[in-house]
């Protein structure tokens, strides 16, 4: 009888991946080098494998050959498939060794540690940024890209992603996105409901009050690795969202959506009782004051209020002149 020949591992010399195949490691490099020679008719996309376009295909014919044998659900993919049946198996064979979070698939655990590790092995060349997995790069990349094929009907916008386009078309038809209440994960504790079981665990930490996300400059605890990963940007000093108008740059996508307004002039929060609008939300808010005559910041001295913080600290300086 023949001794079994020791099986091969070849190495990916861009990321951490290993592959028990030549030919595996040769189709996944293309991944990293750009190649991609098969493109989709429909949309112009290409692909590095003409599997992968086939699969594409299916979101322009709406084919989903893979049926759920316990429900009438069907899926364009048969990893989709094999996922969806641990909804009604419970079967998570993939534990975490740092969180109590089960997987469904090994890979999916594999992406999911470096939330723990903070390891990002995909990077762009453009901007240096780095993501957990190589589609979030994908998609990433078209940031960098003027080509955007997706054009609303209705007007003259235009989008990189298929999804975002959908979601700006409820602008113009009004229409809500359906949610089907069956399937909605109730929370015990309040009358929150959520569409997946790990947007549930998630919220639930706000009521146990679990934090499993430990900042390794400080002693700080957070509940979600999104909410770590904005707290490192105080350590690190990285600020991944530049102004495309001027030199300065921003830790967080909102501080730089607001600070755009200040070159386009927009003011989209506007005042109900009267003509004032805002570039952002917490000046309205502050401004409501003027009308409902709120006045949130009482002097810890005197018996006077304000409804501005700044102007509380004016006035109890008025005290501590008094007191000297």
């Amino acid at each position: 009888m023949k001794a079994h020949a020791r099986k091969r591992s070849y190495n990916c010399d861009f990321c951490p991946k290993t592959f028990a195949w030549k030919y595996k490691l040769k189709l996944h490099l293309l991944v990293h080098s750009g190649g991609k020679p098969h493109t989709c008719e429909y949309c112009f996309k290409n692909f590095s494998r003409s599997d992968a376009l086939r699969v594409h295909l299916r979101t322009h014919t709406g084919e989903r050959p893979y049926s759920c044998s316990k429900c009438s659900e069907t899926f364009a993919q048969r990893s989709n498939l094999q996922s969806h049946m641990a909804t009604h198996t419970g079967e998570r064979p993939f534990p975490c060794s740092q969180c109590p979070k089960f997987f469904v698939r090994s890979s999916y655990l594999e992406i999911h540690m470096r939330s723990h590790t903070g390891e990002r092995p995909f990077t762009c060349e453009q901007c240096a940024k780095s993501f957990y997995t190589s589609s979030n790069l994908r998609v990433h990349m078209k940031v960098h890209s003027s080509e955007r094929l997706f054009t609303c009907e209705h007007c003259a916008k235009s989008f990189y992603l298929m999804g975002n386009l959908r979601t700006h078309m409820r602008v113009h038809t009004g229409e809500k996105p359906l949610i089907n209440e069956e399937k909605l994960h109730k929370c015990d504790q309040c009358t929150r409901a959520f569409p997946s079981l790990s947007s549930l665990a998630i919220h639930l930490r706000f009521h146990s009050g679990e934090k499993p996300y430990s900042c390794s400059y400080c002693a700080k605890n957070f509940a979600t690795s999104q909410v770590l990963r904005r707290h490192l940007r105080i350590h690190t000093g990285e600020k991944p969202f530049p102004c495309k108008q001027c030199p300065q740059a921003f830790s967080e996508r909102q501080t730089m959506i607001n600070h755009m307004r200040v070159h386009t002039g927009e003011k989209p929060y506007s005042c109900d009782q009267c003509a004032s609008s805002f570039s952002k939300l917490t000046n309205l808010k502050r401004h409501w004051r003027v009308h409902t005559g709120e006045k949130p910041y009482a002097c810890p001295h005197c018996t006077k209020a304000f409804s501005q913080s700044g102007d509380l600290k004016k006035h109890e300086r008025t005290h501590s002149k008094t007191d000297t």
